[in-house]
Protein backbone atom coordinates (compact mmCIF):
# COMPACT_ATOMS: atom_id res chain seq x y z
CA UNK A 1 0.00 0.00 0.00
CA UNK A 2 1.32 3.57 -1.25
CA UNK A 3 0.73 6.08 0.95
CA UNK A 4 1.02 9.93 0.49
CA UNK A 5 1.55 11.77 3.71
CA UNK A 6 1.47 16.01 4.00
CA UNK A 7 3.40 18.09 6.90
CA UNK A 8 2.95 22.04 6.17
CA UNK A 9 5.46 24.22 8.21
CA UNK A 10 8.07 26.82 6.59
CA UNK A 11 9.16 26.70 2.97
CA UNK A 12 12.48 24.84 4.22
CA UNK A 13 10.95 22.92 6.40
CA UNK A 14 7.51 21.37 5.09
CA UNK A 15 7.54 17.77 3.53
CA UNK A 16 5.68 15.86 0.99
CA UNK A 17 6.33 11.73 1.19
CA UNK A 18 5.10 8.87 -0.49
CA UNK A 19 6.19 5.19 -0.75
CA UNK A 20 5.42 1.69 1.38
CA UNK A 21 5.91 1.35 4.75
CA UNK A 22 8.08 -2.39 3.59
CA UNK A 23 10.03 0.41 1.68
CA UNK A 24 10.90 3.37 3.74
CA UNK A 25 14.18 3.87 1.26
CA UNK A 26 11.39 4.88 -1.20
CA UNK A 27 10.35 7.95 0.82
CA UNK A 28 11.70 10.87 -0.31
CA UNK A 29 10.92 14.78 0.28
CA UNK A 30 9.43 15.79 -2.58
CA UNK A 31 9.53 19.32 -1.64
CA UNK A 32 12.92 19.71 -2.41
CA UNK A 33 12.21 18.76 -6.14
CA UNK A 34 9.77 22.00 -6.36
CA UNK A 35 9.57 25.44 -5.53
CA UNK A 36 7.01 26.00 -2.17
CA UNK A 37 5.13 29.31 -1.91
CA UNK A 38 3.74 31.30 0.72
CA UNK A 39 0.37 30.30 -0.51
CA UNK A 40 -1.56 27.91 -1.96
CA UNK A 41 0.88 24.12 -2.81
CA UNK A 42 -0.90 21.81 -5.49
CA UNK A 43 -0.03 18.17 -6.35
CA UNK A 44 -2.30 16.67 -8.75
CA UNK A 45 -1.95 12.87 -9.73
CA UNK A 46 -0.58 11.87 -12.91
CA UNK A 47 -2.88 9.77 -15.45
CA UNK A 48 0.50 8.09 -16.96
CA UNK A 49 1.84 6.14 -14.18
CA UNK A 50 5.37 8.27 -13.80
CA UNK A 51 7.13 8.97 -11.32
CA UNK A 52 6.47 10.98 -9.24
CA UNK A 53 3.06 10.56 -9.86
CA UNK A 54 2.26 14.23 -9.26
CA UNK A 55 2.26 17.35 -11.16
CA UNK A 56 2.61 19.96 -9.05
CA UNK A 57 1.49 23.92 -9.17
CA UNK A 58 0.94 26.57 -7.04
CA UNK A 59 -0.66 30.13 -6.19
CA UNK A 60 -0.39 32.97 -4.02
CA UNK A 61 -2.73 32.39 -1.07
CA UNK A 62 -5.24 35.42 -2.52
CA UNK A 63 -5.29 34.25 -6.02
CA UNK A 64 -8.48 32.39 -6.13
CA UNK A 65 -8.93 32.38 -10.02
CA UNK A 66 -5.37 30.47 -10.43
CA UNK A 67 -6.18 27.98 -7.32
CA UNK A 68 -9.89 27.16 -9.55
CA UNK A 69 -7.58 26.83 -12.21
CA UNK A 70 -5.54 23.92 -11.44
CA UNK A 71 -8.57 22.30 -9.88
CA UNK A 72 -10.39 22.62 -12.96
CA UNK A 73 -7.74 21.33 -14.80
CA UNK A 74 -7.38 18.15 -12.74
CA UNK A 75 -9.74 15.28 -14.29
CA UNK A 76 -12.88 13.65 -12.60
CA UNK A 77 -11.92 11.40 -9.65
CA UNK A 78 -8.18 12.51 -9.84
CA UNK A 79 -6.75 12.54 -5.95
CA UNK A 80 -5.49 16.02 -5.19
CA UNK A 81 -2.95 17.10 -2.00
CA UNK A 82 -3.00 21.11 -0.94
CA UNK A 83 -0.44 22.52 1.26
CA UNK A 84 -0.91 25.96 2.58
CA UNK A 85 2.35 27.52 4.39
CA UNK A 86 0.76 31.37 5.48
CA UNK A 87 -2.42 33.24 6.14
CA UNK A 88 -5.55 32.14 3.63
CA UNK A 89 -8.02 35.12 3.52
CA UNK A 90 -10.90 35.29 5.64
CA UNK A 91 -13.37 35.22 4.87
CA UNK A 92 -12.37 32.87 1.95
CA UNK A 93 -13.97 34.44 -1.36
CA UNK A 94 -17.04 32.29 -2.79
CA UNK A 95 -14.95 31.08 -5.73
CA UNK A 96 -12.45 29.57 -3.17
CA UNK A 97 -15.00 28.29 -0.80
CA UNK A 98 -16.33 26.41 -4.15
CA UNK A 99 -12.69 25.36 -5.49
CA UNK A 100 -11.83 23.46 -2.06
CA UNK A 101 -15.20 22.32 -1.76
CA UNK A 102 -14.80 20.62 -5.18
CA UNK A 103 -12.26 18.24 -3.47
CA UNK A 104 -13.99 17.32 -0.19
CA UNK A 105 -12.64 19.92 2.15
CA UNK A 106 -14.78 21.26 5.31
CA UNK A 107 -11.99 21.51 7.76
CA UNK A 108 -10.24 24.75 5.89
CA UNK A 109 -13.88 26.83 6.23
CA UNK A 110 -12.75 27.09 10.05
CA UNK A 111 -9.35 27.84 9.81
CA UNK A 112 -9.49 31.36 11.02
CA UNK A 113 -5.72 32.74 11.18
CA UNK A 114 -4.21 29.21 11.22
CA UNK A 115 -0.89 29.46 8.95
CA UNK A 116 -1.01 25.91 8.16
CA UNK A 117 -2.93 23.78 5.98
CA UNK A 118 -2.91 19.96 4.73
CA UNK A 119 -5.18 18.11 2.28
CA UNK A 120 -5.73 15.01 0.56
CA UNK A 121 -9.04 14.69 -1.03
CA UNK A 122 -10.47 13.86 -4.76
CA UNK A 123 -11.83 16.10 -7.43
CA UNK A 124 -15.63 15.23 -7.41
CA UNK A 125 -16.12 14.23 -3.56
CA UNK A 126 -18.45 15.71 -0.86
CA UNK A 127 -16.96 18.27 1.86
CA UNK A 128 -15.81 15.87 4.57
CA UNK A 129 -14.77 13.34 2.52
CA UNK A 130 -11.09 14.96 2.30
CA UNK A 131 -8.40 14.04 5.46
CA UNK A 132 -7.43 17.57 6.66
CA UNK A 133 -5.30 19.38 9.16
CA UNK A 134 -4.72 22.98 10.32
CA UNK A 135 -2.70 24.48 12.91
CA UNK A 136 0.23 26.73 13.44
CA UNK A 137 3.95 25.06 13.44
CA UNK A 138 5.40 27.78 14.64
CA UNK A 139 3.74 26.98 18.15
CA UNK A 140 5.37 23.63 17.64
CA UNK A 141 1.89 22.05 15.81
CA UNK A 142 2.43 19.30 13.75
CA UNK A 143 -0.07 20.24 10.72
CA UNK A 144 0.48 16.80 9.26
CA UNK A 145 -1.66 14.45 7.61
CA UNK A 146 -1.94 10.85 5.62
CA UNK A 147 -3.60 9.12 2.89
CA UNK A 148 -3.42 5.89 0.69
CA UNK A 149 -2.65 6.50 -2.80
CA UNK A 150 -5.67 5.99 -5.12
CA UNK A 151 -4.54 5.47 -8.52
CA UNK A 152 -6.47 7.23 -11.25
CA UNK A 153 -9.45 4.92 -12.48
CA UNK A 154 -8.11 3.44 -16.01
CA UNK A 155 -11.87 2.60 -17.48
CA UNK A 156 -12.57 6.42 -16.84
CA UNK A 157 -11.71 8.58 -20.61
CA UNK A 158 -12.39 11.89 -21.99
CA UNK A 159 -11.33 13.42 -24.93
CA UNK A 160 -11.01 17.14 -25.16
CA UNK A 161 -10.67 19.81 -28.23
CA UNK A 162 -10.28 23.24 -28.09
CA UNK A 163 -9.79 26.09 -30.79
CA UNK A 164 -9.14 29.10 -29.21
CA UNK A 165 -8.71 32.64 -30.44
CA UNK A 166 -6.83 31.15 -33.80
CA UNK A 167 -7.60 28.01 -35.92
CA UNK A 168 -4.96 25.68 -34.42
CA UNK A 169 -6.71 22.75 -32.84
CA UNK A 170 -5.76 21.32 -29.18
CA UNK A 171 -6.54 18.10 -28.85
CA UNK A 172 -6.33 16.10 -25.20
CA UNK A 173 -6.76 12.48 -24.94
CA UNK A 174 -7.48 11.19 -20.70
CA UNK A 175 -6.27 14.55 -19.54
CA UNK A 176 -2.78 14.29 -20.22
CA UNK A 177 -2.02 13.26 -24.19
CA UNK A 178 -1.61 16.48 -24.96
CA UNK A 179 -1.37 17.44 -29.05
CA UNK A 180 -1.23 21.31 -29.87
CA UNK A 181 -1.27 20.49 -33.83
CA UNK A 182 0.61 23.87 -34.33
CA UNK A 183 2.32 22.33 -37.58
CA UNK A 184 -0.27 20.36 -39.37
CA UNK A 185 -1.33 21.54 -42.61
CA UNK A 186 -3.89 23.99 -43.17
CA UNK A 187 -7.45 21.81 -44.51
CA UNK A 188 -9.89 19.33 -43.02
CA UNK A 189 -7.66 17.22 -40.87
CA UNK A 190 -9.19 14.28 -39.76
CA UNK A 191 -8.04 11.77 -37.00
CA UNK A 192 -9.23 7.68 -36.65
CA UNK A 193 -9.75 5.56 -34.22
CA UNK A 194 -11.09 1.87 -33.41
CA UNK A 195 -14.87 2.11 -32.12
CA UNK A 196 -13.61 0.71 -28.53
CA UNK A 197 -11.68 4.51 -28.68
CA UNK A 198 -8.59 2.81 -26.60
CA UNK A 199 -5.94 5.44 -27.13
CA UNK A 200 -2.58 4.25 -26.88
CA UNK A 201 0.32 7.24 -27.20
CA UNK A 202 3.13 4.85 -28.61
CA UNK A 203 1.28 3.27 -31.13
CA UNK A 204 -1.25 6.47 -32.19
CA UNK A 205 -0.74 7.49 -36.14
CA UNK A 206 -1.27 11.27 -36.79
CA UNK A 207 -3.99 13.26 -38.42
CA UNK A 208 -4.03 12.64 -42.17
CA UNK A 209 -4.72 16.18 -44.19
CA UNK A 210 -7.30 16.98 -46.94
CA UNK A 211 -5.95 20.16 -48.44
CA UNK A 212 -9.89 21.54 -49.12
CA UNK A 213 -8.36 24.68 -50.13
CA UNK A 214 -6.68 25.07 -52.71
CA UNK A 215 -8.77 25.55 -56.44
CA UNK A 216 -8.62 22.19 -58.26
CA UNK A 217 -6.95 20.24 -55.93
CA UNK A 218 -7.81 16.88 -55.21
CA UNK A 219 -8.48 17.46 -51.33
CA UNK A 220 -12.15 17.16 -51.76
CA UNK A 221 -11.94 14.44 -53.76
CA UNK A 222 -10.07 12.29 -51.29
CA UNK A 223 -11.67 13.87 -48.04
CA UNK A 224 -15.03 12.28 -49.88
CA UNK A 225 -13.53 8.47 -50.55
CA UNK A 226 -12.48 8.36 -47.06
CA UNK A 227 -16.25 9.95 -45.92
CA UNK A 228 -17.69 6.69 -48.10
CA UNK A 229 -14.74 3.78 -47.43
CA UNK A 230 -13.99 4.66 -43.40
CA UNK A 231 -15.54 1.61 -41.53
CA UNK A 232 -19.20 1.20 -40.11
CA UNK A 233 -18.70 2.66 -36.59
CA UNK A 234 -15.05 3.80 -36.62
CA UNK A 235 -14.47 6.38 -34.00
CA UNK A 236 -13.19 9.80 -35.85
CA UNK A 237 -12.10 13.67 -34.56
CA UNK A 238 -12.71 15.87 -37.19
CA UNK A 239 -11.28 19.68 -37.10
CA UNK A 240 -10.50 22.67 -39.74
CA UNK A 241 -7.56 24.55 -39.87
CA UNK A 242 -6.57 27.56 -41.66
CA UNK A 243 -8.99 28.89 -44.52
CA UNK A 244 -10.52 24.95 -45.06
CA UNK A 245 -13.92 25.62 -46.60
CA UNK A 246 -12.45 27.46 -49.23
CA UNK A 247 -12.43 24.81 -51.65
CA UNK A 248 -14.73 21.99 -49.56
CA UNK A 249 -16.86 20.34 -51.91
CA UNK A 250 -20.89 20.25 -51.49
CA UNK A 251 -20.14 16.72 -51.89
CA UNK A 252 -18.07 16.43 -48.66
CA UNK A 253 -20.34 18.34 -46.76
CA UNK A 254 -23.26 15.82 -47.66
CA UNK A 255 -21.45 12.86 -46.76
CA UNK A 256 -20.21 14.57 -43.03
CA UNK A 257 -23.69 15.04 -42.40
CA UNK A 258 -25.60 11.64 -43.96
CA UNK A 259 -22.76 9.35 -42.61
CA UNK A 260 -21.37 11.20 -39.49
CA UNK A 261 -24.71 13.09 -38.32
CA UNK A 262 -22.94 16.59 -39.15
CA UNK A 263 -25.17 19.62 -37.79
CA UNK A 264 -23.08 22.31 -38.40
CA UNK A 265 -20.89 21.62 -41.23
CA UNK A 266 -22.88 23.49 -43.79
CA UNK A 267 -23.18 26.25 -41.57
CA UNK A 268 -18.91 26.45 -41.32
CA UNK A 269 -18.96 26.23 -45.08
CA UNK A 270 -21.42 28.80 -46.03
CA UNK A 271 -20.55 31.55 -43.72
CA UNK A 272 -18.26 33.37 -46.34
CA UNK A 273 -16.71 35.86 -43.33
CA UNK A 274 -17.63 34.60 -39.95
CA UNK A 275 -17.00 31.23 -39.38
CA UNK A 276 -13.04 30.61 -39.07
CA UNK A 277 -13.08 26.82 -37.35
CA UNK A 278 -15.12 23.88 -37.29
CA UNK A 279 -14.54 20.38 -35.02
CA UNK A 280 -16.86 17.51 -34.85
CA UNK A 281 -16.74 13.68 -32.68
CA UNK A 282 -18.18 11.15 -34.49
CA UNK A 283 -18.66 7.70 -35.70
CA UNK A 284 -19.41 6.47 -39.07
CA UNK A 285 -23.34 5.22 -38.89
CA UNK A 286 -24.12 8.39 -36.34
CA UNK A 287 -27.11 10.59 -36.49
CA UNK A 288 -26.20 12.94 -34.29
CA UNK A 289 -22.54 13.43 -33.68
CA UNK A 290 -21.33 13.28 -29.93
CA UNK A 291 -19.60 16.85 -30.39
CA UNK A 292 -19.74 19.88 -32.89
CA UNK A 293 -19.52 23.19 -33.04
CA UNK A 294 -18.85 25.89 -35.81
CA UNK A 295 -17.38 29.52 -34.65
CA UNK A 296 -16.24 32.84 -35.47
CA UNK A 297 -12.35 34.54 -36.04
CA UNK A 298 -11.48 35.84 -32.62
CA UNK A 299 -13.48 33.53 -30.86
CA UNK A 300 -13.02 29.94 -28.99
CA UNK A 301 -14.32 26.71 -29.85
CA UNK A 302 -14.12 24.02 -27.58
CA UNK A 303 -15.58 20.22 -26.93
CA UNK A 304 -15.39 17.27 -24.41
CA UNK A 305 -16.51 13.56 -24.50
CA UNK A 306 -16.57 11.64 -21.24
CA UNK A 307 -17.35 8.22 -21.15
CA UNK A 308 -16.43 4.91 -19.56
CA UNK A 309 -14.51 1.87 -21.50
CA UNK A 310 -17.34 -0.32 -20.79
CA UNK A 311 -20.34 1.84 -21.36
CA UNK A 312 -18.27 2.85 -25.09
CA UNK A 313 -18.63 -0.88 -25.69
CA UNK A 314 -22.40 -1.08 -25.49
CA UNK A 315 -23.25 2.63 -26.56
CA UNK A 316 -25.68 1.16 -28.92
CA UNK A 317 -27.67 -0.46 -26.24
CA UNK A 318 -30.11 1.71 -24.54
CA UNK A 319 -30.42 -0.68 -21.77
CA UNK A 320 -26.86 -0.17 -20.81
CA UNK A 321 -26.04 3.10 -21.50
CA UNK A 322 -28.21 6.61 -22.01
CA UNK A 323 -26.11 8.46 -24.51
CA UNK A 324 -26.33 12.69 -23.90
CA UNK A 325 -24.87 15.64 -25.70
CA UNK A 326 -25.72 19.15 -25.13
CA UNK A 327 -24.30 22.55 -26.90
CA UNK A 328 -24.37 26.05 -26.16
CA UNK A 329 -23.58 28.86 -28.42
CA UNK A 330 -24.01 32.45 -27.13
CA UNK A 331 -24.84 34.99 -29.76
CA UNK A 332 -22.58 37.69 -27.69
CA UNK A 333 -19.76 35.07 -28.57
CA UNK A 334 -21.08 32.93 -31.73
CA UNK A 335 -21.05 33.31 -35.54
CA UNK A 336 -23.78 35.84 -36.74
CA UNK A 337 -24.94 33.52 -39.05
CA UNK A 338 -25.16 30.52 -36.94
CA UNK A 339 -28.80 29.10 -36.70
CA UNK A 340 -28.86 27.47 -33.28
CA UNK A 341 -27.69 28.52 -29.95
CA UNK A 342 -28.21 25.76 -27.96
CA UNK A 343 -28.12 21.63 -29.16
CA UNK A 344 -29.99 18.38 -26.42
CA UNK A 345 -29.95 15.31 -27.88
CA UNK A 346 -30.88 12.64 -24.97
CA UNK A 347 -30.86 8.70 -26.16
CA UNK A 348 -33.71 9.60 -29.37
CA UNK A 349 -34.62 12.51 -28.59
CA UNK A 350 -32.61 15.48 -30.61
CA UNK A 351 -33.46 19.10 -30.25
CA UNK A 352 -31.08 22.13 -31.99
CA UNK A 353 -32.91 25.93 -32.05
CA UNK A 354 -32.65 28.82 -30.55
CA UNK A 355 -34.52 30.14 -27.30
CA UNK A 356 -33.72 32.44 -24.74
CA UNK A 357 -32.17 31.79 -21.37
CA UNK A 358 -31.77 28.44 -19.87
CA UNK A 359 -33.19 25.12 -21.23
CA UNK A 360 -32.92 22.12 -18.46
CA UNK A 361 -34.09 18.65 -19.36
CA UNK A 362 -34.50 16.00 -16.22
CA UNK A 363 -33.83 12.26 -17.06
CA UNK A 364 -34.96 9.16 -15.53
CA UNK A 365 -31.69 7.29 -14.82
CA UNK A 366 -33.00 3.87 -14.62
CA UNK A 367 -33.87 3.81 -18.40
CA UNK A 368 -33.34 7.58 -19.94
CA UNK A 369 -36.90 8.50 -20.00
CA UNK A 370 -37.23 12.28 -20.56
CA UNK A 371 -39.33 13.36 -17.26
CA UNK A 372 -39.63 16.86 -18.20
CA UNK A 373 -38.47 19.58 -20.23
CA UNK A 374 -38.59 23.25 -19.68
CA UNK A 375 -37.13 26.58 -20.54
CA UNK A 376 -36.54 29.71 -18.99
CA UNK A 377 -36.68 33.13 -20.48
CA UNK A 378 -33.88 35.00 -18.44
CA UNK A 379 -35.81 38.28 -19.89
CA UNK A 380 -38.77 37.39 -17.57
CA UNK A 381 -37.28 38.68 -14.02
CA UNK A 382 -39.25 35.59 -12.62
CA UNK A 383 -37.30 32.60 -14.71
CA UNK A 384 -34.27 32.04 -12.00
CA UNK A 385 -37.06 31.46 -9.49
CA UNK A 386 -38.67 29.29 -11.50
CA UNK A 387 -35.72 27.36 -12.24
CA UNK A 388 -34.43 27.19 -8.58
CA UNK A 389 -38.06 26.03 -7.85
CA UNK A 390 -37.64 23.01 -10.47
CA UNK A 391 -34.12 22.23 -9.54
CA UNK A 392 -35.41 21.65 -5.63
CA UNK A 393 -37.96 19.72 -6.83
CA UNK A 394 -36.15 17.03 -9.23
CA UNK A 395 -35.68 13.84 -7.44
CA UNK A 396 -32.18 12.74 -6.02
CA UNK A 397 -30.56 10.34 -8.68
CA UNK A 398 -32.40 12.29 -11.91
CA UNK A 399 -29.78 13.07 -14.36
CA UNK A 400 -30.12 16.57 -14.98
CA UNK A 401 -29.44 18.22 -18.46
CA UNK A 402 -28.75 22.37 -18.51
CA UNK A 403 -27.56 24.51 -21.33
CA UNK A 404 -27.50 28.38 -21.91
CA UNK A 405 -29.03 29.65 -25.16
CA UNK A 406 -29.42 33.32 -25.40
CA UNK A 407 -29.21 34.90 -22.32
CA UNK A 408 -30.50 38.68 -22.61
CA UNK A 409 -31.47 40.07 -18.96
CA UNK A 410 -29.66 37.47 -17.02
CA UNK A 411 -28.12 37.91 -13.75
CA UNK A 412 -26.44 35.57 -12.00
CA UNK A 413 -27.74 34.95 -8.14
CA UNK A 414 -26.60 32.67 -5.08
CA UNK A 415 -30.10 30.83 -4.87
CA UNK A 416 -29.37 29.92 -8.67
CA UNK A 417 -25.86 28.59 -8.18
CA UNK A 418 -26.70 26.62 -5.38
CA UNK A 419 -28.91 25.12 -6.90
CA UNK A 420 -27.31 24.15 -9.87
CA UNK A 421 -24.61 23.18 -7.59
CA UNK A 422 -27.15 20.65 -5.78
CA UNK A 423 -26.40 18.90 -9.69
CA UNK A 424 -22.98 18.48 -9.28
CA UNK A 425 -21.75 22.26 -10.97
CA UNK A 426 -18.96 23.41 -9.92
CA UNK A 427 -18.79 27.08 -12.38
CA UNK A 428 -22.37 27.85 -11.90
CA UNK A 429 -20.59 31.27 -9.93
CA UNK A 430 -18.88 32.38 -13.14
CA UNK A 431 -21.85 32.20 -15.25
CA UNK A 432 -22.57 35.81 -16.85
CA UNK A 433 -25.28 36.71 -19.72
CA UNK A 434 -22.19 36.31 -22.31
CA UNK A 435 -21.86 32.63 -20.66
CA UNK A 436 -22.09 29.43 -23.03
CA UNK A 437 -22.72 27.28 -20.68
CA UNK A 438 -23.53 22.89 -20.39
CA UNK A 439 -23.53 20.62 -17.87
CA UNK A 440 -24.62 16.47 -17.57
CA UNK A 441 -25.55 16.71 -13.93
CA UNK A 442 -27.18 14.42 -11.18
CA UNK A 443 -29.10 15.31 -8.57
CA UNK A 444 -27.71 14.60 -5.27
CA UNK A 445 -23.72 15.34 -6.55
CA UNK A 446 -21.01 16.55 -5.35
CA UNK A 447 -19.38 20.38 -6.76
CA UNK A 448 -17.47 18.93 -9.51
CA UNK A 449 -18.50 15.53 -9.85
CA UNK A 450 -20.20 15.82 -13.12
CA UNK A 451 -19.59 17.03 -16.88
CA UNK A 452 -19.48 20.66 -17.26
CA UNK A 453 -18.16 23.78 -19.36
CA UNK A 454 -18.53 27.60 -19.37
CA UNK A 455 -17.02 29.77 -22.04
CA UNK A 456 -17.20 33.29 -22.37
CA UNK A 457 -15.35 33.60 -25.30
CA UNK A 458 -17.68 30.95 -27.96
CA UNK A 459 -19.48 28.13 -28.26
CA UNK A 460 -19.00 25.01 -25.83
CA UNK A 461 -20.62 20.96 -26.90
CA UNK A 462 -20.31 18.41 -23.95
CA UNK A 463 -21.02 14.55 -23.84
CA UNK A 464 -21.43 12.02 -21.65
CA UNK A 465 -22.14 8.26 -22.30
CA UNK A 466 -24.02 7.12 -18.63
CA UNK A 467 -24.65 4.18 -17.26
CA UNK A 468 -28.17 3.31 -15.51
CA UNK A 469 -27.89 4.36 -11.70
CA UNK A 470 -30.71 2.44 -10.20
CA UNK A 471 -31.89 -0.79 -11.38
CA UNK A 472 -35.79 -0.89 -12.30
CA UNK A 473 -38.32 -2.90 -10.50
CA UNK A 474 -38.84 -6.06 -12.41
CA UNK A 475 -41.89 -6.58 -14.32
CA UNK A 476 -42.34 -9.98 -12.44
CA UNK A 477 -40.98 -11.28 -9.40
CA UNK A 478 -39.34 -15.06 -9.20
CA UNK A 479 -40.41 -16.96 -6.81
CA UNK A 480 -39.44 -20.55 -6.25
CA UNK A 481 -42.23 -23.36 -6.27
CA UNK A 482 -41.49 -25.51 -3.48
CA UNK A 483 -43.82 -28.53 -4.37
CA UNK A 484 -42.37 -28.60 -8.31
CA UNK A 485 -38.85 -27.14 -7.27
CA UNK A 486 -39.45 -24.92 -9.92
CA UNK A 487 -39.51 -21.33 -10.58
CA UNK A 488 -42.26 -19.31 -11.74
CA UNK A 489 -43.16 -15.92 -11.71
CA UNK A 490 -45.96 -13.50 -10.85
CA UNK A 491 -47.11 -9.81 -10.99
CA UNK A 492 -45.44 -7.55 -8.42
CA UNK A 493 -48.04 -7.63 -4.92
CA UNK A 494 -48.89 -4.30 -4.06
CA UNK A 495 -47.08 -5.00 -0.70
CA UNK A 496 -43.80 -6.01 -3.04
CA UNK A 497 -44.08 -2.63 -4.84
CA UNK A 498 -44.41 -0.73 -1.67
CA UNK A 499 -41.15 -2.24 0.12
CA UNK A 500 -39.46 -1.27 -3.72
CA UNK A 501 -40.98 2.65 -3.04
CA UNK A 502 -39.55 2.34 0.78
CA UNK A 503 -36.17 1.45 -0.30
CA UNK A 504 -36.14 4.04 -2.80
CA UNK A 505 -37.17 6.73 0.16
CA UNK A 506 -34.44 5.61 1.98
CA UNK A 507 -32.30 5.95 -0.25
CA UNK A 508 -33.72 9.32 -1.52
CA UNK A 509 -33.21 10.45 2.25
CA UNK A 510 -29.88 9.14 2.66
CA UNK A 511 -28.95 11.32 -0.10
CA UNK A 512 -31.18 14.56 0.60
CA UNK A 513 -28.92 14.56 3.69
CA UNK A 514 -25.80 14.27 2.47
CA UNK A 515 -26.96 16.98 0.43
CA UNK A 516 -27.59 19.09 2.82
CA UNK A 517 -24.35 18.80 4.49
CA UNK A 518 -22.62 20.21 1.36
CA UNK A 519 -25.26 23.29 0.94
CA UNK A 520 -26.73 23.82 4.62
CA UNK A 521 -29.43 26.34 5.09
Amino acid sequence: MTMISLTSATLTTSEVTWGTPETPQDYYNYCNSVTLVNGINVWVTQRNNEDPPWVFASAAANDDNMFSSIIKSAAIGTQVAVMVIGNLPNPLSALMTSTFQQIGASKVFTLGNCPNYVLIGNKGHPPQYAVEAFGDASKGEKVFCSAKIIHYDESLRTVSISQTTGTVPHIIFDSWMDFVLTNQPDGINVWTFSPDLIFDEEDMENPVNYNTITAGGLGSVRLASFLESVDTNSFVIFFSKGNAKANLSAECINLLSTNFGARYISQYASSTNQNDKWHMISRRGQNRPYNEYTSKAGQSCQAMLYYCLDTFKSVDDPSKVIPISVGAANPANSPDGISDTYYMTINDYSQNTTARGFIMCVVNEVDGRILSLANYDTTDATATTHMIEDIINVAVGNIVVVCSSVMTGFNNTNGLTTALASLGAAESLSITSGSSYALIGLKGSAMGAVPEMLSNTGPVSLSNYIKPIVKPLPKVIQEEDIVGNTNKVHDPTPSELSEFDLHRQEFQDFTAVKRMQLHPK
